[in-house]
């Protein structure tokens, strides 16, 4: 099977080899590269690193190296073409059918296309670089706007003057020309069949990918006219979701700061590099992807975004947390800087100064989780009840999608304190036991909720307690009453017991009585005792579960009779 280098390329590009290797062995952080037991052959001490810049491993045990296909292969014992379907399969990159490949000729063809494009949009670029040499109007904007000969020529700008057909004198088959079709630079009118320059009467930026290859435009007014903004299609070279402005540029800058800023225009990736912030990029057209995500944090740890201070920069910060909140690790962080409503980048640094924006920057930068749960309890009456409640409903969603543990246990607890209850209890509602929890915690405020009264012995209880305790696999898939408002408080407090048990263990775990004492907090249970006392009558687990149907499926009639279980003889002693 022939699979498409494009294809292999884009999956390349995708994969981050960390995430890829950290799902088959535990990777330890080390700089910019990550240490582990090399997978391939026996080994105490660490011998096995990923450079997360390179994408690529080394073995210094046995010599094993690789980019992330070669890892795949060696790791799971399969040939290429298999690897790359793995690879394909989980970044979601379509590999066409059997009957969609290409001969040896038609490969070639596609070759000298893609070459041909680059050719065309390099051309163009010079064109265009010209142009404004030559337009006092065009450069008049520019400077304007603050902008020095020096950075113009860092971006290689250009200008398009207000012609449908300037690219004519460039492309002499201008009319026939496929490739300026392909590469975006002129507009088929289908009705008609002309065709006519899609870059008019604006500034011209080049993008450039990664390796510094020109694969796209955008292009800005001058004039007042609508719209301001308008970037280049995608094509075979330009994947705006995978692409971010001024990465080329920046990418040296974001390795040895250890941090990126994510603007959202052009001018401000601009404006901020000829103040001396290099390491800035921008979106195109679209909002941050998850690729864009991940392509950075293979290059530092820190992402910082900042938007314009209105309502528009604001909405694009809030996608923006949208996107993050899953790609953030316990080593990955995301910030947002908030300016002042008259403001975006480009005229912050220019009004305050450089200083005054890496202060900003530094100083008034919000942690992602400040800002998800500023922005979700603006959104509720958080000083009612029914606010708290859909504060938590809100909140759920993104605590489900964080994969940093840490930061998950420090939103919960941030969550816990703004919605005033204790963080077992929201771990509980958060768990779909929230009746329980609720409960649990109105009445830790008020311990005197009127409740029916019910004869009940206190030793059975205590007898299902002790059972409970030394007996985690009898309770956990025991099924607890929809309702245990009306129960006796000796019932309210077993069911509670049962109910952190439920949540908080596992079957082969150990009980931790502190813990669970501290979780119920009753004045009247003693589960050290309960727990020591070998002279409580001993019950099977059919007899437990029997007696706990009882139990709770009597205790909130008037009238409750003890209920005949076969148990063993109580010790006189």
């Amino acid at each position: 099977m022939l699979i498409n280098q494009s294809i292999i390329d884009e999956i390349i590009s995708r994969a981050d080899i960390i995430d890829v290797v950290s799902k088959s062995i535990k990777l330890k952080r080390s700089g910019h590269n990550y240490l582990a037991c090399c997978p391939f052959h026996k080994e105490k001490t660490p011998s096995f690193s990923v450079n997360s810049i390179k994408q690529f491993f080394h073995c210094f045990g046995c010599e094993e190296s690789g980019d992330v296909i070669s890892f795949v292969m060696k790791f799971n014992g399969v040939d290429f073409i298999d690897a790359i379907k793995i690879l394909a399969d989980t970044y979601g990159v379509h590999i066409p059918e059997s009957n969609e490949t290409f001969t040896p000729k038609e490969l070639q063809q596609k070759k000298e296309h893609k070459a041909t494009l680059k050719d065309t949009i390099n051309k163009t670029v010079q064109f265009f670089r010209n142009n404004l040499v030559n337009s006092n109007i065009a450069k008049n904007y520019l400077l304007n706007r603050g902008l020095t000969n020096e950075v113009i020529n860092q971006f290689l700008l250009g200008f398009a003057p207000n012609d449908f057909n300037l690219l004519e004198k460039l492309f002499p088959d201008y009319a026939k020309n496929q490739f300026l079709i392909d590469s975006g630079l002129v507009i088929k009118n289908e009705a008609n069949n002309k065709i006519y320059d899609r870059f008019r009467g604006r500034i011209i930026f080049p993008i450039r990918n990664t390796k510094g290859d020109v694969i796209a435009f955008g292009g800005r007014v001058i004039t007042k006219s609508e719209p301001k903004y308008l970037n280049s299609p995608e094509t075979i070279l330009f994947n705006k979701s995978q692409e971010l402005y001024g990465l080329f540029e920046a990418q040296k800058s974001i390795r040895n700061k250890n941090q990126v800023i994510i603007v959202e225009g052009y001018m401000d990736v601009i404006a901020l590099n000829q103040f001396g912030i290099n390491n800035v990029v921008a979106t195109m057209g679209t909002a941050i992807t998850d690729e864009h995500i991940k392509k950075l944090f293979r290059l530092c740890d820190n992402i910082y975004y900042a938007f314009d201070g209105d309502n528009a920069g604001r909405k694009a910060a809030w996608r923006a947390l949208e996107r993050s909140i899953a790609n953030i690790t316990d080593t990955k962080a995301g910030y947002f800087l908030f300016l002042p409503k008259e403001h975006d980048p480009d005229s912050f640094i220019r009004n305050k100064g450089v200083n005054e924006f890496i202060n900003q920057l530094n100083n008034n930068s919000v942690p992602l989780s400040s800002f998800l749960l500023n922005q979700l309890s603006s959104e509720v009456n958080i000083n009612t009840e029914e606010g708290k409640a859909r504060l938590i409903s809100l909140a759920k969603p993104f605590l489900e999608q964080t994969k940093a543990i840490a930061l998950q246990v420090i939103l919960k607890k941030q969550l816990a304190k703004i919605v005033e209850l204790e963080p077992n209890v929201l771990e509980s509602i958060l768990n779909n036991r929230s009746r329980y929890a609720f409960y649990n915690n109105q009445w830790k405020n008020n311990p005197q909720l009127p409740v029916k009264e019910n004869i009940i012995k206190i030793n059975l209880v205590e007898i299902i307690i002790r059972h409970a305790l030394h007996n985690i696999s009898w309770v956990i898939n025991y099924k607890l009453p929809e309702n245990i408002n009306f129960y006796s408080q000796e019932i309210q407090e077993l069911a509670l017991i049962i109910d952190f048990i439920h949540n908080n263990y596992n079957i082969n775990d150990n009980i931790e009585l502190i813990k669970i004492t501290e979780y119920i907090k009753s004045p009247t249970l003693n589960l050290e005792n309960m727990y020591n006392n070998n002279n409580i009558i001993t019950l099977t687990e059919d007899e437990f579960r029997q007696t706990l149907d009882n139990l709770f499926g009597l205790s909130a009639r008037k009238v409750i009779k003890i209920p005949k279980i076969p148990m063993k003889e109580q010790s006189n002693e």
